[in-house]
């Protein structure tokens, strides 16, 4: 353990087994952000909802993870971003490792054969993870339009419709239930229809998560972070919704899966669907049978070519 001051009180003590709880509740899902650590833990009564307690939580799961009481790999900061290149360390490691993933890296497109277009976007980097099970699932890109979303990648996503000028292009939205998640989606649809002229495209945009009424219906906690009284768009937040902002990392992780994935279903062709999946699970089987072929040949080769030197 480290050498540190951290007194572990029978208070924090009895946190700290509620964390646990939640991380293995959440077993799929992690890892998991502090924030979704901390609502969790609000929406079951453990802690009061405030920035005491958040920091509280905060210190508490710092000490845990030096001390080794939970696992690093259990938490991320999905705030900050390291990157390194891809290296190999021999020729050997190299061809072990494209040995091991050639088949799950042949992926087919399922929406090839379908009407519609799908994209989900979504304004936090906290449920990316979800988010990537359903794309995943699907075979659809996402967009992490964190902040407000640059026009870059906004035009990007029209070049992307341009090229499939058959298809009905669909663009799925998760964002906080505040000022500035509302606001956002509504600058998005402005920019790409109005101002870059896809008016006429007919895209349909539609905000999944998080909607008053699931805040409702799931009990979700107020954001610690209060609507600021001078942020420009908080009145007509106000005025039309109250003074109430939750942040989508409020949401069960599984919560969230099944309201995204359900609003996919509503756009996806089950039966195409279907067709896609078997048609690739026949192509896999192909490509092993070749591959079997081809290692047998190679072996043969081999042994032929000592046998006969």
């Amino acid at each position: 353990m480290a050498n540190n001051t951290f007194k572990y009180t029978q208070f924090k003590l009895e946190k700290l087994n509620k964390v646990e709880e939640i991380l293995y509740e959440l077993e799929e899902y992690k890892p998991l952000t502090l924030r979704q650590i901390y609502y969790q833990m609000v929406g079951k009564g453990f802690i009061p909802n405030n920035k005491s307690q958040y920091n509280m939580l905060s210190e508490l799961l710092k000490w845990a993870r030096i001390d080794c009481r939970i696992s690093w790999n259990d938490i991320e900061d999905r705030s900050r971003f390291y990157n390194s290149p891809e290296t190999d360390r021999s020729l050997d490691s190299f061809v072990k490792a494209w040995d091991d993933s050639y088949l799950s890296g042949f992926k087919l497109d399922y929406l090839a054969s379908q009407q519609n277009y799908i994209e989900l976007w979504y304004e936090k980097d906290a449920i990316t993870s979800v988010i990537r099970k359903i794309a995943s699932k699907y075979r659809l890109s996402t967009v992490a339009a964190t902040g407000y979303n640059s026009i870059t990648f906004q035009h990007d996503f029209t070049e992307r419709i341009n090229n499939k000028p058959d298809k009905q292009p669909v663009i799925l939205f998760a964002s906080d239930f505040d000022p500035s998640g509302l606001d956002m989606f509504e600058s998005i649809q402005k920019t790409i229809n109005d101002e870059m002229g896809f008016n006429n495209r007919g895209i349909i945009f539609r905000r999944v998560a998080l909607s008053r009424k699931q805040i409702d219906e799931f009990h979700l906690p107020k954001s610690i972070d209060a609507i600021k009284p001078k942020d420009s768009r908080a009145p007509k937040f106000i005025k039309e919704y109250g003074n109430i902002a939750v942040e989508i990392d409020a949401l069960k992780p599984s919560d969230l899966q099944r309201i995204v994935e359900d609003a996919v279903l509503e756009y996806i062709d089950p039966l195409l669907l279907e067709q896609k999946i078997n048609e690739e699970k026949l192509v896999l089987l192909n490509i092993q049978e070749f591959l079997k072929d081809f290692y047998v040949f190679k072996v043969s080769r081999k042994w032929n070519l000592k046998v006969g030197g």
